[in-house]
């Protein structure tokens, strides 16, 4: 069957969801609470009568300690209405003065009626006496006034009853609130009962029920789950819903007896209630912030296995992925990485078991870091050897790692506040390649975090709506919108960096200091540097920690240095910080004490000897840096293996050496650096520090590249240079020149993906998916051949069924996508579905594509977890770019209804859409839906930085359309 396409539209089936842009979306915060309107809900029954205490809590003893705590309140005009001027929920955080310490929670969830109920009982004392003790509660959780109970817990432990005038909610900070008749004493313990009730489907965080198909008998399966970040635990329970409040938990779930009960703490006991029904209650946690919890009911098996200590480590999956072994790579993997972190770390992990669990359908993350039982979406745990590809299998490592490294950063030492998000994120997303490293030497882990973390950081970073690492939030929306690529990977880039600078000894031995310093507590950024800076001193350092670090924290942005000549023949570097928006100046940005400069080390090696390093300090109080210049024409490489969070520029005479060098011999230079080369330069361009035909004499070489950093690095520069020439006459000669450039490594490598190195494997389908897009026919007849085979029962490669699916789509008929329609439903493995899906979005055809959008709503059809995917898919193509962008638009009432604006998947999903519109008239269309939408949740600075690329984009193509047009009819004429 012929199956051919032109090259103008390729574009929709290769490269989109693989490529990124050259200037990424940033996140960028701002504080602006008001007090608004109390809304009281007052108990009126118990303003008029002691409170009842139970059975088995409340003692006969009479009250001693306050006389006055026995009488029935009387209720006046002035304590149902008045707010006094320092009343305790006017403020977003929960007053500092009340410290819980534990929690015995009760859970019974009932999965038929998609509800679910429970009891907490808080223990906490005061430090000032307050008539007033405040909870989180979201607004969906019910609370049973009738029975709240306040007691106070006197020198013999007994819990005696202190009266209750009335409670009411304050909705705009999400606290219900508890008035007492008397002051609750300082320094007393006590313990306040709160029964709640909520469904189990109207959202999915908290507690919620997720449901799934069994793949052993096809049946419909029901299981409890949590997703309590970063504040959703006040969903699921009344509680204390902020980082550095840790508490004990005593935690019992109710269930089916056909069910297991799982939580963070191992089973202490399991005993029948009748009917059915047994209660399930576990061992008494270690101090653990409400954001870690974990509740889990489901009819699950595991693998086990235990680390060198003893540690029982499983694996949960459904029955039938335990039978098929989808759960053995993550255990080798957990048992090899337990140990190694303990080592590094010098401190064991904290609990006597380590769960991990594939969820079938979990909407908002990767994976939870929930100690001692983390929840996994299903293709970031589970790995198939003949259905999984080689870039499933490595992603299974770096979150499996990723998630081990938070129990030690973010739950045995957590960040005070949401503001220092980075704490948790940047160190788990670092360190995550440690286990990378440790689980499979080969896989060249540095490389993969220049590509995958200080690139990407760095893409978003420089955009004006950036923000720092440490940044002021506040509300639930602004805290999900801080889950972004500054707190992942910048903080993981800076920290490298960091390491990079005072060496591991330094390094390692200051993380160890911090974690025992601060073990079972919360802490901020000046923690960390005074942990970091006593085992310095102590071991006989000179570094100043706080002086090097303050400023990558406490200010957006990163340096470019660009290096050029002095007078008296002695090269300088200069440091400026970068700006993606050519119109914005330092003077706008927000004032920094330390002016948008920094301290970092600069390593460079050069063409007279290429393995001899140099390492100097640039230090942001100085002007410049000297080094030694070299003859002319030669080369000096700045920021070795790209080890340093900066960009570096040179003179059109260096750019032009290193452009030399890589056609003469590429392999003078490291091939980190070439991606370093070539990924400041396409980044460097649309900012006018060089010219573009500067950065695309870099690619000259290209058909001598066999590096797959290097292709992931041009893979992502050129991709924006291909989205905005795809719809001008300079295209054509776009495809024809990027050829000849791909066609030999493509050639190389071929279809067979048995063969090669773990990092040959990854570079199969970038390589192979720029061939298509680029037109080469011989890719398109081989991927025409494969999916025919597919269709007609043969087996693809798993590293190629996404580019070969997305062929066949684009370029087939209806009856091929109803068979791909019919294999989606069908397939269980979370990444193959994956791949099935995004075949379904590269149709063209604008009936098919209609389809796929209104199958989004069914979620028997499209899970709750894969919604945002499959729209972002269907924009990826040109007519299901517009559709996608106009069914947004008509339901977007109807998503904040499913997903709620605090959702960071729906706040992201029209700047995915909207993010390469380069004209006036699409800029319109993206302004009027946000002025007819303003509520924009966790999406909100997302939308300044959508508006920002439109504008860059419009920009761009009127300034560089033509010189780039010029240099690629050049590069054609000079084609054989």
């Amino acid at each position: 069957m012929e199956k051919h396409m032109s090259t103008r539209t390729i574009i929709a089936i290769a490269v989109g969801a693989s490529l990124c842009l050259a200037i990424g979306l940033g996140v960028g915060l701002g504080v602006g609470l008001q007090n608004e309107v109390i809304v009281y809900v007052t108990k009126a029954q118990n303003t008029t009568k002691t409170p009842e205490t139970t059975a088995e809590t409340t003692t006969e003893t009479p009250v001693t300690k306050a006389q006055n705590t026995t009488k029935t309140p009387e209720t006046t005009a002035e304590t149902t209405t008045e707010t006094p001027d320092d009343a305790p929920w006017l403020n977003y955080r929960l007053p500092d003065y009340i410290v819980p310490s534990h929690y015995r929670l009760s859970l019974e969830p009932d999965m038929v009626a998609n509800v679910y109920s429970g009891r907490n009982e808080i223990t906490f004392t005061v430090l000032q006496n307050s008539l007033y003790i405040l909870v989180h509660a979201h607004e969906s959780l019910n609370i049973n006034e009738e029975t709240v109970t306040l007691h106070w817990k006197d020198s013999d432990s007994n819990l005696v009853g202190w009266d209750v005038v009335r409670t009411f909610r304050y909705p705009n900070y999400e606290f219900f609130v508890v008035e007492a008749r008397n002051p609750v004493l300082a320094e007393e313990e006590f313990v306040l009962g709160l029964d709640f009730s909520n469904s189990l489907t109207d959202a999915f965080v908290g507690i919620f029920k997720s449901t799934y198909t069994d793949p052993g008998d096809g049946s419909e399966k029901s299981m409890v789950v949590s997703d309590m970040q970063p504040t959703n635990a006040r969903r699921g329970y009344p509680c204390f819903d902020e980082p550095a409040m840790k508490v004990r938990y005593t935690t019992s779930i109710v269930h089916d007896e056909k069910y297991i009960a799982l939580s963070n703490m191992p089973v202490e006991d399991v005993s029948d209630v009748g009917n059915g029904v047994r209660k399930t209650t576990f061992a008494e946690s270690v101090p653990m912030s409400t954001y870690i919890g974990c509740f889990i009911v489901c009819e699950f098996d595991f693998v086990q296995d235990y680390s060198n200590r003893n540690v029982s480590l499983r694996i949960y999956a459904t029955p039938t992925q335990i039978a098929e072994g989808e759960a053995d790579y993550a255990l080798e993997v957990t048992r090899k990485l337990l140990d190694k972190y303990e080592e590094l770390l010098d401190m064991e992990y904290s609990l006597t078991k380590y769960d991990q669990i594939a969820i079938p359908n979990l909407a908002n993350f990767a994976a939870m870091e929930n100690w001692g039982i983390v929840t996994f979406r299903e293709s970031y745990l589970l790995w198939n050897k003949n259905e999984s590809s080689t870039a499933n299998k490595q992603r299974v490592v770096a979150v499996v790692a990723h998630e081990m490294v938070h129990q030690w950063f973010g739950n045995i030492v957590t960040l005070s506040w949401w503001e220092n998000l980075w704490l948790n994120e940047g160190f788990a997303s670092y360190l995550e390649y440690k286990g990378l490293e440790w689980a499979e030497p080969d896989w060249l882990a540095e490389g993969h975090h220049v590509v995958d973390d200080v690139q990407r950081a760095m893409r978003a970073d420089a955009l004006s709506g950036s923000h720092p690492l440490k940044v002021n939030v506040s509300t639930p929306a602004q805290i999900s919108e801080v889950f972004d690529s500054i707190s992942y990977q910048k903080g993981s880039s800076v920290l490298k960096m960091m390491n990079d600078i005072i060496g591991d000894d330094f390094f390692i031995g200051g993380l160890r200091q911090y974690l025992k310093d601060h073990q079972f507590s919360s802490t901020n950024e000046q923690d960390l540097w005074m942990s970091v800076q006593k085992y310095i001193d102590d071991n006989g350092g000179t570094y100043n920690i706080t002086d090097i670090m303050d400023p990558w924290v406490q200010q957006r942005g990163f340096p470019i240095v660009t290096i050029g000549n002095d007078t008296s023949g002695q090269g300088t570097a200069t440091q400026q910080i970068m700006l993606a928006d050519t119109d914005t100046s330092i003077d706008s940005l927000p004032e920094s004490p330390y002016e948008y400069r920094w301290t970092f080390k600069v390593d460079s090696y050069s063409q007279i000897n290429t393995s001899q390093l140099t390492e100097q300090m640039f230090r942001r109080e100085e002007e410049s840096l000297v080094f030694s210049l070299l003859e002319s024409g030669d080369w000096i490489k700045f920021n070795y293996k790209e080890r340093g969070y900066f960009r570096v520029n040179y003179d059109e005479a260096g750019w032009a050496a290193f452009s030399s060098q890589l056609i003469a011999n590429k392999s003078a230079i490291h091939e980190y650096d070439r991606c370093h080369l070539l990924d400041d330069a396409f980044n460097l361009a649309p900012i006018n520090q060089i010219p573009y035909t500067t950065a695309l004499d870099m690619t000259k070489y290209l058909d001598q590249e066999d590096s797959y950093f290097v292709w992931a690095a041009y893979s992502s520069g050129s991709s924006y240079i291909r989205n905005m020439l795809a719809s001008t006459d300079q295209y054509s000669n776009f495809l024809q020149y990027y050829l000849t450039k791909v066609k030999p490594i493509a050639d190389r490598l071929g279809w067979d993906a048995s063969q090669g190195t773990h990092e040959d494997r990854r570079n199969r389908p970038i390589v192979l998916g720029l061939a298509l897009g680029n037109g080469d026919q011989d890719a398109l007849d081989a991927a025409s051949d494969l999916f025919d085979e597919w269709r007609n029962g043969g087996i693809l490669s798993p590293d190629i069924r996404s580019l070969v699916y997305q062929y066949g789509i684009f370029n087939g008929d209806e009856s091929d996508w109803e068979y791909m329609l019919a294999r989606y439903m069908e397939e269980d493995l979370a990444s193959e579905k994956d791949n099935l899906l995004r075949g379904l979005a590269a149709s063209e055809d604008i009936a098919l594509i209609d389809r796929l959008l209104d199958y989004s709503k069914n979620e028997t059809i499209i899970k709750d977890q894969d919604f945002f995917n499959c729209i972002s898919y269907i924009s990826y193509s040109a007519n299901g770019n517009k559709m996608a962008w106009s069914w947004v638009r008509t339901n977007w009432d109807y998503m904040v209804e499913r997903f709620t604006l605090e959702s960071r998947g729906l706040g992201r999903l029209v700047p995915t859409i909207v993010s390469n519109y380069n004209t006036e008239l699409k800029k319109w269309e993206v302004v009027n839906f946000f002025n007819a939408n303003p509520e924009a949740g966790a999406g909100e600075a997302a939308r300044v930085n959508a508006l920002l690329q439109i504008d860059l984009n419009i920009a761009w193509l009127a300034q560089n359309e033509q010189s780039i047009g010029e240099w690629l009819q050049d590069r054609v004429n000079e084609l054989p």
